[in-house]
């Protein structure tokens, strides 16, 4: 049986563990200058890429359903897609990374740590394999032209 945790589920619970982990070890906590100004520019960048992604898709007519790839109607490599293959999941970690600023706790960074390897897992690489069967050629060369995460200039 396959694992199945939605996306935003698994933001949800590591945004939960962080603030556990905050509560548990309030003596790392820290405080910084402009915390509220750097975690108010983290939130919006995510919520900007989310946006995009989203317009892109809905724009290319495909599914944004993470659950059903085998349901995307074409291969999206224009626009945001072309810095990244899962722009909405680097958004997730900005959101997170800003949720870490906020709680000022620098352990909570180890547990930032780990969504990409748990969205690597229990969602992209399936994602990956559906895109594969779909569109063949096309996507290996879409994976070697573009990360799964983020490109920098």
């Amino acid at each position: 049986m396959k694992l199945i945790i939605p996306p935003p589920a698994q933001v949800a619970i590591l945004a939960v563990i962080m603030w556990q982990i905050s509560k548990l070890l309030p003596h790392a906590n820290f405080l910084f200058a402009n915390k509220k100004e750097i975690v108010i520019v983290g939130v919006a960048i995510a919520l900007l890429i989310t946006f995009i992604a989203a317009i892109t898709l809905s724009r290319s007519r495909t599914t944004l359903n993470p659950f059903r790839p085998s349901n995307a109607s074409s291969l999206v490599t224009h626009g945001i897609f072309r810095y990244s293959r899962n722009p909405i999941y680097v958004a997730d970690f900005m959101f997170l990374l800003s949720w870490a600023a906020w709680l000022g706790n620098p352990v909570n960074l180890i547990a930032l740590a780990s969504f990409p390897i748990f969205i690597t897992a229990l969602q992209i690489k399936p994602e990956e394999e559906a895109l594969l069967q779909l569109f063949g050629d096309e996507y290996l060369k879409y994976q070697t032209t573009t990360p799964r995460w983020l490109k920098i200039l």
